[in-house]
């Protein structure tokens, strides 16, 4: 999961899903498309820059709605589906 968080707000805004081992680096600018005002980015270390205010989010995220998705078939459906229930909980 690649996503973009409001840091105030701690809501996932935006979110790709791709495979596990598929990088970071070429979502930064689709993640940001569409967001109305941005003042600053916050990124893992895969950006080299603030990553625990990022890695907070993700650790919430796994702690409300779990780490492990057991279908195959609908992974990325269940795991956007997620990302509306942390959202809806936040």
């Amino acid at each position: 999961l690649h996503a973009a968080v409001d840091i105030d707000t701690k809501l996932i805004t935006n979110a790709i899903v791709t495979k596990w081992h598929v990088n970071d680096s070429p979502y930064l600018i689709p993640l940001l498309e569409g967001e109305k005002k941005i003042e600053e980015v916050y990124a893992d270390k895969g950006y080299d820059s603030l990553r625990n205010i990022v890695e907070s989010v993700f650790h919430s995220f796994k702690r409300l709605v779990g780490d492990y998705i057991f279908s195959r078939s609908s992974a990325s459906k269940i795991l956007l589906f997620k990302v509306l229930a942390y959202d809806l909980y936040i």
